[in-house]
């Protein structure tokens, strides 16, 4: 089997999504088929809660979509050849970044509650 992948970069991020460069580890005479991405909210474990994609051993970058705004997630890879499947790459952990609001706030209210506080309410 293949060595665990040891080179795996995040190069972009956003609210819902990671995107990651990966460094092809050693694999012997046996070339590489796909890479498994495995991801999981901090939180969950990876027996349970794990989600997973795979991608062709030709890329060079590749991205993970529909995450959650300002949520920390665990990724990690395998390498796969025609011998098997690599133990797991370290484990990356990547928060997403905050979304701006879809709308502005509603129903705004403010009241004065002395000359120097007040109380803002707003849906």
């Amino acid at each position: 089997a293949p060595y665990a992948p040891n080179d795996v970069k995040v190069v972009e991020r956003g609210s819902k999504f990671v995107t990651f460069k990966i460094v092809a580890p050693y694999y012997g005479n046996n070339e590489l088929l796909k890479y498994i991405m495995q991801w999981k909210k901090q939180k969950d474990n990876w027996e349970t809660n794990a989600f997973k994609h795979e991608f062709s051993a030709n890329s060079e970058q590749f991205a993970i979509d529909n995450l959650r705004p300002l949520e920390t997630y665990n990724f990690r890879v395998f390498a796969v050849n025609a011998i098997g499947e690599s133990e797991a790459s370290a484990v990356i952990t990547v928060t997403t970044d905050e979304e701006i609001p879809a709308s502005v706030p509603k129903s705004v209210r403010c009241e004065a509650l002395s000359s120097k506080s007040m109380h803002l309410q707003w849906k």
